[in-house]
């Protein structure tokens, strides 16, 4: 084989890689999660202003300057490494997006609407599986449950795996639905947390709460008590009881890896045990998660739909 046959081949593998590699943030795309980003920022200023509430600088510190890291990494790579470029910035979004939802989240909490909890324990009866159920398995395999409750902290890195790996390996696709899913979640959940708002299963069946229920608590309760409030933007434990935002995010997770089947195939039953742990933990209603799991499905089935109108990619609509 001559050199030179042998260079038009490189040529041609290069090529071929090029092509195969789909773009993640396509230009309708990126206007569009902007646009999006700066209605909720508009809508919470004037969500902050109308509730008496400021938001704590301080704690805008680490998640500010690991958006701005994100997005100046991002710049920097844009013309030397595609991959890396836009995996920096869906890391951007991602940070931005899942601080900026803490806001409205805080809003709606100021707001004192009566606690539903009434109402989530008659769901739960009528669905057959309340938590002393629950609590009674609980004891008679303690160690199984303990296990799964054990799997509660694997959202996180779950949930970063989810938008970066697709990203750097060209699989667009997914990213981009898992964006739309979760704007779509988000406002579907708040909308339900109007509706039931909830102080959790701890008071009603005598469950001591955990750490972060107790912070949840304490938060939940001053959040309501005070007439000006200063919210922690970084803030992990969540107000929103019904539904859950636990296993919509670990859905959405698992649905932003279905273009890479085996990931898929490893994060499928990491995503399972973090759904299962919201209950196991005995830190929701069973009705908590089933209705965050129907949210979650509802809004990858829409997303799947609407994004070929969103990113305008080639490769989604051949699909």
């Amino acid at each position: 084989m001559t050199r030179a046959s042998t260079c038009r081949m490189a040529d041609l593998r290069g090529t071929s890689q090029h092509e195969t590699r789909e773009r993640v943030l396509t230009r309708r795309f990126v206007a569009v999660v902007t646009t999006t980003i700066l209605v909720i920022s508009m809508l919470s200023v004037i969500g902050l202003w109308w509730t008496a509430t400021s938001i704590r600088l301080d704690t805008t510190i680490v998640p500010l300057s690991a958006a701005i890291v994100m997005l100046l990494f991002g710049r920097a790579y844009s013309l030397r490494d595609q991959k890396i470029s836009e995996t920096c910035f869906v890391m951007f979004w991602t940070v931005a997006v899942t601080n900026i939802l803490n806001i409205p989240m805080f809003v709606v909490a100021r707001l004192k609407l009566p606690f539903q909890d009434s109402q989530l324990v008659a769901f739960d009866q009528w669905l057959g599986l309340e938590l002393p159920q629950v609590l009674a398995l609980q004891q008679s395999y303690p160690a199984a449950f303990s296990f799964v409750a054990s799997c509660y902290n694997l959202l996180l890195p779950l949930l970063v795996v989810s938008v970066t790996l697709p990203t750097f390996l060209g699989r667009g696709r997914g990213v981009r639905e898992f964006f739309i899913a979760l704007f779509m979640s988000g406002t579907i959940g708040l909308a339900l947390f109007c509706l039931f708002p909830a102080e959790g299963v701890h008071d009603r069946y005598q469950v001591p709460p955990s750490a972060s229920q107790a912070l949840f608590l304490e938060t939940l309760y001053a959040v309501r008590r005070e007439q000006s409030y200063a919210l922690d933007i970084s803030f992990r434990a969540g107000l929103v009881y019904f539904p859950s935002f636990h296993a919509i995010l670990a859905i959405l997770s698992v649905f932003a890896l279905r273009q890479l089947p085996l990931l898929l195939g490893l994060a499928a039953p990491v995503g399972a045990l973090v759904v299962l742990s919201t209950v196991a933990t005995a830190n929701h209603y069973p009705c908590d998660t089933l209705v965050g799991v129907v949210v979650a499905v509802f809004s990858c089935v829409v997303a799947m739909k609407v994004e070929p109108l969103v990113s305008g990619s080639t490769s989604s609509r051949k699909r």
